[in-house]
């Protein structure tokens, strides 16, 4: 695998950690969303002692051809190969220099000063390792963006919450403005936008590589949280998250089997016999069904 970086300053990377804050932009083919979610980043004054480092896995849209002269304060790293979502973090990781770390999905965007909201709270909170804020889809609605940390019960319990707030069923949307209104310590929070310590990174060893895609936040948020450090939802920051537009155009058999994958092994590292027989259940039935 060749990895190439090629800064737009003058800068040299180097593991050194000296600035305030980086940001880490793993992108796949999302030539429609990045710039946007840059000059968003830039809009919410992410330039003074800050840098983003956009890692590229490989895309074939070329993505980042352009990033070079629309957005030359960007550091782009230029994978030989698709990593994967944690690879490519890991990679931003290496590469970075701030004492914390965002993660960003190329198709966020800040909808107040979320980030300003969210550093200032970790800075203030030394025992708080992770941070993530609300996100809603594009028209605002609700999405679920951190909880507890999967089991079968309650990954089935959470699907049919979620679908009973799709279809509208009474008094659900109340529940989870009123769960979710609140600033309160999670399980686990979304990669799309996760601002970490780098110290609690370190000591939760990073991103697993074993995991391509999906699980993979979850899977850091249980060993940083293991390690000692708080892991916290705060909702007075809000994000707009599209939700997989960068992969809209992969083919979502192999998606579902590259989520399937990652779940079981997330069961396997983490949980024991009974959840996962209860897992194997639920699938199954879903296959009977026709949902796969």
């Amino acid at each position: 695998m060749e990895t190439r970086v090629a800064a737009n300053s003058s800068r040299q990377v180097s593991g050194t950690s000296i600035m305030r804050l980086s940001v880490i932009i793993v992108n796949y083919n999302g030539g429609e969303v990045l710039p946007e979610c840059l000059a968003n980043l830039k809009h919410f004054g992410c330039q003074d002692d800050c840098e983003v480092l956009v890692v590229d896995n490989a895309s074939s849209d070329n993505s980042v051809g352009s990033l070079r002269d629309l957005f030359p304060w960007v550091t782009v790293i230029e994978n030989g190969e698709n990593l994967g979502f944690a690879r490519g973090c890991n990679v931003g990781i290496r590469a970075s220099k701030g004492r914390m770390i965002l993660f960003l999905n190329p198709d966020t965007r800040f909808l107040n000063d979320a980030l300003s909201a969210l550093v200032d709270f970790l800075e203030k909170n030394p025992s708080v390792g992770l941070i993530g804020p609300r996100m809603v889809y594009p028209d605002g609605e609700f999405q679920l963006s951190c909880g507890s940390l999967p089991t079968a019960f309650r990954e089935i319990r959470d699907k049919i919450l979620y679908a009973s707030a799709k279809n509208n069923v009474p008094g659900v949307r109340f529940l989870l403005d009123r769960t979710y209104g609140r600033v309160r310590t999670v399980g686990w929070l979304t990669g799309a936008c996760l601002l970490g310590r780098r110290e609690a990174l370190e000591e939760g060893h990073g991103f697993d590589e074993r995991l391509f895609m999906y699980f993979e936040d979850k899977d850091l948020c249980k060993r940083v949280a293991e390690a000692g450090w708080g892991v916290v939802y705060y909702p007075g920051a809000v994000v707009s998250h599209m939700l997989g537009k960068s992969s809209r155009d992969s083919d979502a058999n192999r998606l579902r089997g590259i989520y399937r994958t990652s779940q079981w092994y997330y069961y396997e590292k983490h949980l024991g016999t009974i959840d996962r027989a209860l897992l194997k259940v639920y699938l199954a039935l879903r296959s009977a069904i026709g949902f796969g």
